[in-house]
């Protein structure tokens, strides 16, 4: 039996919040929390695919969930919360649930 220890692996599924480049703007015009943003869609994506690495390399099961800002803020309205990290995760969550039950899979990050 070898020494070596396997990866670990999650049982849980991380979901992760995508945001197309043609709706960084309105992500940044409409966050509560935009000092917090990156401010181009190149530099959040750097730092995204970094994340999604450094997760992967942890065993994390990493699922992606692309955020189409009109939906998203109509969700905020609806559920009486203002865009901001919270809101977002939240909403990817949710997002990723409905998307993936029954085992479809769209392509990971």
């Amino acid at each position: 039996m070898s020494a070596r220890r396997k990866k670990s692996t999650s049982a849980v599924v991380m979901f992760i919040a995508e945001y197309l480049p043609g709706e960084w703007p309105q992500l940044l015009a409409t966050a509560a929390d935009r000092d917090e943003l990156e401010s181009t869609h190149r530099e959040w994506h750097e730092h995204y695919l970094k994340t999604c690495r450094e997760l992967k390399a942890h065993g994390q099961d990493l699922r992606p969930v692309v955020i189409r800002m009109a939906d998203f803020l109509v969700w905020c309205e609806r559920n009486g919360c203002r865009n901001d990290a919270s809101a977002r995760a939240r909403y990817a969550g949710q997002k990723g649930r409905e998307l993936y039950a029954g085992g479809q899979a769209p392509t990971k990050p």
